[in-house]
């Protein structure tokens, strides 16, 4: 019995030291031999022999093999699968810092920008983080914004930029400012400088503006009007109905300069240039006209709604010639002197609401009995939506008294206008409707009361950063109790324009 008893033992501690050196060993040989292969960058065999270990980890020993597999792998640029062994590692502990970084870094990789930056934002939670490692996941933030930035339609991106990425560039290099990092943030930084939209100012009340002194606008414009000698003055020249070629040629200057952070001063020269093609018929000629535009604009800017705002004065002059006589030269034609006063706030989280009175006067030198005075009372309010498309209302009432009353009328008009960001590559489609009901007082006997509504289809191409070709279709329809004073006009335009 003793002896069976022996047996029994010696049988059992010899299927226990069997079962041992099937497991353990099997795996510390797998490991160490995957481990040699990986020292000498042999990550193919090393990948697959880790590989082999972890399945024979029957002991579930927690070591640096799901780690080194992830180093592995991503060597040999299997980033999904690396993503995966490195998660395994996070959640096995070992190497937490360093697993959690290849995750949000392999994510990057890959685009999944969310999960990116919650990797990265749970190492900059790890106290043990070193400033070298704190910087480059914060640069790795910043990186990701700015690849954000160039999904984001171009006419929303620069603010992006401006607001999440280039102070997140700023708060990685300010880390360790005298790395190599830091100095390759700066040169990043240099890059994104040179685009010159980007060189902006935040004032006391939060508003993001153009650094820009000053800034100059040429455009050019050819325009084709099948009705050119409509005017709702002048009922006879209407009905001829006839159509030209309109070149329009415009120059601007203007400059602005900021005082305390809240005070802006800005000055406008402008100068529009409207000749047409017909120098033949005086009906169409006489209409060849240049205008100087001088303005000063004074704005205070602060607060309202917890919110930046704007209240703003604007004074203008100006001055016109025109060839009234139809002899191909142009005299002083008319004077008009503008005030007006506004302000805009955001009451609303979906725009900017703009409220602002004008009042206007408006010296004829030719036609004295058409001087008249005008005010002018408006209110506009921007609605953006969450694809970036961007929308307009604007409601105005016009009131125009002239020095002969019979020229006297009243307005009332509405304009909504939609605009769809990038329809096709750096493109953007405008589309624009107005309406309006004019009282044409004294003359209502012959006009009647006049509705007047217009459709403007417009496609702007960014041919450079300040350059850019647009193209136009407005149809109108005027019409009144008189139906000989009706017309329809159709307009079609491209226009040329450089902003510096």
């Amino acid at each position: 019995m003793k002896l069976t008893t022996l047996s029994i033992i010696t049988f059992a501690l010899l299927l226990l030291t069997t079962s041992y050196a099937t497991t353990t060993p099997k795996y510390q040989t797998l490991y160490s031999e995957a481990k040699s292969l990986f020292d000498n960058r042999d990550f193919s065999n090393a990948a697959k022999t880790f590989t082999i270990a972890i399945k024979n980890n029957k002991d579930d020993k927690r070591d640096d093999s799901f780690y080194l597999l992830g180093q592995s792998l991503y060597a040999l640029n299997e980033l999904p699968q690396a993503s995966k062994a490195f998660r395994k590692s996070y959640e096995k502990k070992v190497n937490e810092i360093q697993s959690l970084y290849y995750i949000g870094h392999i994510s990057q990789l890959l685009q999944k920008y969310r999960v990116a930056i919650e990797s990265y934002e749970k190492l900059l939670k790890k106290l043990e983080l070193s400033d070298e490692m704190k910087q480059l996941t914060m640069y790795h933030i910043a990186e990701i914004r700015l690849a954000e930035a160039y999904q984001i339609n171009m006419f929303d991106r620069y603010e992006f930029i401006h607001e999440r990425v280039i102070p997140s560039f700023k708060r990685a290099a300010a880390i360790s400012p005298d790395s190599e990092l830091a100095m390759d943030i700066e040169n990043q930084l240099e890059k994104l400088y040179e685009i010159k939209i980007l060189r902006q100012t935040r004032l006391n009340n939060g508003r993001i503006i153009s650094s820009k002194k000053y800034s100059l606008s040429l455009k050019h414009q050819m325009l084709y009007d099948n009705n050119i000698t409509s005017s709702p003055d002048d009922a006879t020249t209407s009905e001829t109905k006839k159509d030209d070629l309109i070149y329009e040629t415009t120059a601007s200057i203007s400059a602005r300069a900021i005082s305390k952070g809240k005070m802006l001063y800005g000055l406008n020269l402008q100068g529009k240039n409207t000749s047409y093609k017909n120098q033949q018929d005086p009906d169409i000629y006489s209409q060849d006209e240049l205008s100087i535009l001088s303005g000063v604009k004074i704005s205070n800017e602060h607060r309202a709604f917890s919110r930046p705002a704007t209240a703003f004065i604007n004074g203008e002059y100006k001055y016109t010639t025109k060839d009234y006589y139809a002899t191909h030269k142009k005299n002083h034609y008319a004077s008009q002197q503008a005030l007006t006063l506004g302000e805009s706030f955001t009451k609303f989280k979906f725009g900017e609401t703009t409220l602002s009175l004008e009042l206007k006067k408006e010296s004829n030198i030719e036609t004295d009995e058409l001087s008249s005075t005008t005010f002018e009372a408006s209110a506009a309010q921007v609605i953006g939506f969450k694809n970036h498309s961007t929308s307009i209302l604007y409601l105005m009432y016009e009131n125009s008294i002239a020095k002969n009353s019979y020229y006297s009328t009243s307005m009332m008009g509405v304009l909504y206008s939609y605009t769809i960001p990038e329809v096709f590559k750096a493109t953007y489609l405008t589309l624009t409707g107005f309406g309006a009901a004019i009282d044409t007082g004294e003359q209502k006997s012959t006009r009647g009361t006049e509705r007047l509504a217009s459709l403007t289809t417009s496609l702007n191409f960014l041919i450079a950063e300040y350059f850019h070709i647009g193209s136009f279709v407005a149809l109108e329809k005027k019409s009144s109790s008189d139906i000989n004073y009706s017309y329809d006009k159709i307009s079609i335009g491209l226009n040329i324009e450089l902003n510096i």
